[in-house]
């Protein structure tokens, strides 16, 4: 678990913590400024795209629509957005933390334990927010509590599903919640996975996976009969965060090379490779609901925002148009990856 104890433990900890977070998330992009843009007071206006994308900025989420851009309201330490396919309901990540107790060198000593939560809401904004996934496994009166982090969730087409990262200590999983019921399926074990995306027809579940230290695209099934398998392209460099076409015949994913990070477009049946960008500081994309246009996280003059790309030419061996700016707020999460819906 990635506890944070005080003094020396604090350090000794954290250096743990770091390591197992570089394992799943890798330091793919820039951090945000360090003295971020204030928050607004009221909505923001944003270049107009059609449907709704979610992102997140200083801790909040914000959904953009109609060339608006609204905080969703909770307050901070939210993430991870993830909207249903019809763009009313909305999943994230939550953190907490708890104190509590743990041994190091065989002294129990005072922790400060992180856990997150997986939580939905409505994108209005209104009404209560909905706990899906509890990262505090249980709670001990000796403070030994048991944590975990839930993370990065991501709906099912028919939105009746959340795929998401459950994160124990012992390495980050593929869970999926079925929402009527409540049941929890787990598709992994012991693994190192991130960034679930569903297929359109809802019978595979595209994920990073730093399982064998290189990351990759692997591809599991989401009734778990089938074997996985892995992403294979003709580029040098690390390819992952996987998201789908609406046809489901293309993966959009990040390729990391030695140039910096970029977006290509994968033709599942064929691995045809297009690229997107070319100028190492895009990352993190999704399709439209209607598959002409991208949106994504960039990296200039040490702020990161939003940008869309027109790409029905270039998936036709057209030429590749250039990328348009949604977002002037320079401080969005580039952990955390937009998500766009009707």
């Amino acid at each position: 678990m990635k506890d944070a104890a005080f003094g020396a433990v604090g350090i000794a900890l954290a250096v743990v913590w770091i390591v197992a977070a570089i394992r799943v998330w890798p330091a793919i992009a820039p951090a945000a400024r360090s003295s971020p843009t204030p928050r607004p007071s009221g909505a923001v206006d944003v270049v107009r795209l059609d449907g709704r994308v979610a992102v997140s900025a200083g801790g909040e989420i914000f959904v953009i629509r109609d060339a608006r851009m609204n905080s969703v309201g909770g307050g901070l330490g939210r993430h991870d957005p993830a909207l249903s396919a019809d763009g009313s309901r909305l999943a994230f990540t939550l953190d907490q933390n708890i104190d509590g107790n743990r041994v190091f060198d065989g002294q129990t000593v005072p922790a400060h334990l992180a856990y997150s939560n997986l939580m939905s809401s409505s994108t209005s904004g209104q009404g209560a927010e909905e706990m899906l996934v509890n990262g505090l496994q249980r709670r001990e009166a000796s403070g030994f509590h048991v944590v975990e982090f839930e993370s990065q969730p991501a709906w099912s087409p028919d939105a009746a599903a959340i795929a998401f990262i459950s994160d124990g200590g012992a390495g980050a999983d593929l869970q999926v919640l079925t929402l009527a019921t409540k049941r929890l399926a787990t598709l992994s074990q012991g693994s190192i996975l991130a960034d679930p995306a569903w297929s359109p027809d809802g019978k595979t579940i595209a994920v990073t996976t730093y399982t064998q230290g290189t990351p990759g695209i692997l591809f599991v099934s989401a009734d778990g009969r089938s074997q996985s398998e892995r992403l294979k392209i003709a580029r040098d460099g690390d390819v992952y965060r996987p998201s789908y076409s609406p046809d489901g015949k293309w993966i959009l994913a990040t390729l990391r090379s030695d140039r910096g990070n970029d977006l290509v477009a994968v033709e599942v049946a064929t691995a045809r490779v297009v690229d997107l960008t070319s100028d190492g500081k895009s990352w993190a994309g999704v399709f439209s609901p209607d598959g002409t246009q991208i949106a994504f996280l960039r990296e200039h003059d040490a702020a990161i925002d939003l940008f869309a790309m027109d790409v029905k030419d270039a998936l036709a061996g057209g030429t590749v148009k250039a990328a348009q700016q949604v977002t002037h707020d320079g401080r969005l999460d580039g952990t955390s990856r937009p998500s766009w819906s009707r």
